[in-house]
């Protein structure tokens, strides 16, 4: 796999993440909820990438 491939990959693992954690918490959706997304993304993100 190419080095700028893996980047973009990297920038996508860590910008979806981010994503998420910009969504305000409310009592629907509590910071529990958002700190198990974000982590969850990230590392279904990152092992996307090492695959």
């Amino acid at each position: 796999m190419s080095n700028t491939v893996t980047k973009i990959k990297w920038l996508a693992a860590i910008l979806m993440p981010v994503c998420i954690y910009l969504i305000p918490v409310n009592d629907v959706f509590t910071f529990e909820m958002r700190a198990f997304l974000v982590a969850t993304v990230f590392v279904f993100g990152s092992f996307r990438v090492s695959a």
